[in-house]
This record gives C-alpha cells, sequence and structure tokens, in this order.
C-alpha cells in the first residue's frame, strides 16, 4: 500500500470497534453482506465508534462479572474477539491471502 491510503492508526481503532459491532450483529441478523467493506472516506461517525463499544464494553463486563462460575463465557468471549483481529482493520494488510478468512459461526437451533 502507498503511504497516501494507509489510515491514521487512531482512524484504524476506531474502525476496528465499529468493525467489532458490525460483526456481532451479522452473527445474529446476516443483511447487507458484501465482499469488499470499505472504509468511510472520514472514518467511522463518532456516535458508531461510541455504540460499538458500549456494547463492546457491556459485554466484556457481563463476561468478566461471571467468569468463575462460568469460565467458558471468558474464553468463548476472548477467542470470538481473537478470532477477528485479522479481519478488523487494525493491521492494514499489503497483500490480500488468496483464499480469504473464514471464521465459522456456530450457533444451536431449536
Amino acid at each position: 500500500m502507498k503511504d497516501s491510503v494507509r489510515l491514521p492508526f487512531l482512524e484504524r481503532i476506531g474502525n476496528a470497534v465499529v468493525s467489532y459491532g458490525i460483526y456481532l450483529r451479522q452473527m445474529f441478523y446476516p443483511a447487507g453482506l458484501a465482499i469488499p467493506y470499505l472504509n468511510p472516506p472520514n472514518g467511522p461517525p463518532f456516535w458508531e465508534i461510541g455504540l460499538a463499544f458500549a456494547v463492546l464494553a457491556a459485554i466484556s463486563i457481563s463476561v468478566l462479572a461471571c467468569w468463575k462460575g462460568r469460565s467458558y463465557l471468558l474464553v468463548g468471549w476472548l477467542w470470538y474477539l481473537g478470532m477477528l483481529v485479522p479481519a478488523i482493520g487494525i493491521v492494514q494488510i499489503i497483500v490480500l491471502c488468496p483464499c480469504g478468512i473464514a471464521i465459522p459461526i456456530c450457533r444451536e437451533s431449536g
């Protein structure tokens, strides 16, 4: 990537927080799916960053509050956050893998 295409670090962090929120929403309501997810020209709006951060913080606090009795929630939440690191945009990828990234999200139907 050329330096003119690289986003500033704070804009990438804001985009990462919003990306986590979008991935959470798409796990339960998969709409608006597309192959490329382009960054907004001036970064995501502050209200969107704040809302996504609040949701992530609420889930994290809830998981941490009950981790002793239900440690699988903490492991699952940290696994979910960690698996999305390559896809959320903090690290800008210079060369894309031709096979892409696939993260299966399983839920019990019933």
